[in-house]
């Protein structure tokens, strides 16, 4: 018969024996791309997704890092630029909730093309267009300039994921002027906005009072008080600017500038001055 079993000590307690935590890999870390993304948890700031064992993970941005496309799923915005291979000359983002493009500048059109997270294309380019003007792309596929698209001026555009900014570059005081854009669509006030900048703190008054446009029929696209910084990069400066609106039926002339007088007083390091239209896509926040 076998021996019968010994009564256990209530005193004992069994210790699990210690085990030594695996060494962190890089290889290792949980990837946004791995596990089933959760479409209705994710958004251009958040990406969710389900873990092997049912829990849920998220990665979080401070700026939109992904968009929804039509048939629901999340992925990355990517706004470099590639070439169209339909459009010789042209280039476009290759991802995102809207898109954007650039051709040629020539006397008969060309320029930029928007086209809007709700489907609506907005075209433009500068009203004097005398000689065909290529974009320049440059190699990270983050910017596109167009040189001397005014005497002494180069427009210049840069690519985020939160939207197109503009540049007009004034390389020195005496070509200083007010820049006017044909927009292939009306613009009208946009009152929205002008309430938006009475509500910010610390803005300088003259900026507060400069009037914001958008395109009619469209609240994702804003073109706010522009914007100028000298050639460092610096704080933007305290600048008396230009931004008003023709019409001429369905189309637009968007005018920006900055005060010739005030200009003309800034030191010579100042230069090349740099013009933002301040144009936004997607939602204003008052912050």
């Amino acid at each position: 018969m076998p021996e019968p079993a010994q009564p256990r000590d209530p005193g004992l307690v069994d210790v699990p024996k210690p085990v030594e935590p695996e060494p962190l890999s890089l290889d290792r870390l949980p990837d946004p791309s791995r596990g089933e993304v959760d479409a209705t948890r994710s958004s251009p700031t958040r990406l969710v997704w389900r873990q092997p064992d049912g829990s849920f993970a998220a990665e979080l941005t401070d700026a939109p890092k992904w968009f929804q496309a039509e048939d629901g799923d999340w992925s990355e915005i990517d706004v470099s630029l590639q070439p169209v291979k339909e459009r010789p000359g042209w280039f476009a983002t290759t991802a995102g909730e809207w898109s954007a493009r650039f051709g040629p500048i020539t006397p008969d059109g060309g320029g930029v093309e928007v086209v809007e997270p709700g489907g609506e294309l907005i075209a433009w380019r500068p009203a004097e267009r005398p000689k065909e003007i290529q974009p320049e792309v440059a190699k990270d596929g983050l910017s596109v300039t167009y040189r001397e698209a005014w005497p002494g001026v180069d427009l210049v555009y840069r690519l985020s994921t939160v939207g197109v900014r503009e540049e007009m570059v004034i390389a020195a005081p005496e070509f200083v002027r007010d820049f006017s854009l044909d927009v292939d669509r009306p613009i009208v006030r946009d009152l929205d906005a002008e309430r938006v900048a009475d509500s910010l703190e610390g803005a300088p008054e003259a900026r507060k009072a400069v009037d914001r446009f958008k395109f009619e029929g469209l609240d994702s696209v804003h073109l706010g008080a522009p914007i100028v910084a000298d050639g460092k990069g610096a704080e933007p400066l305290e600048a008396p600017v230009v931004s008003r609106v023709e019409r001429f039926g369905s189309l637009s002339r968007w005018v920006v500038g900055v005060d010739a007088k005030w200009a003309a007083s800034q030191p010579s390091d100042a230069y090349p001055l740099v013009l933002d239209p301040d144009l936004t896509i997607g939602p204003l926040e008052a912050s």
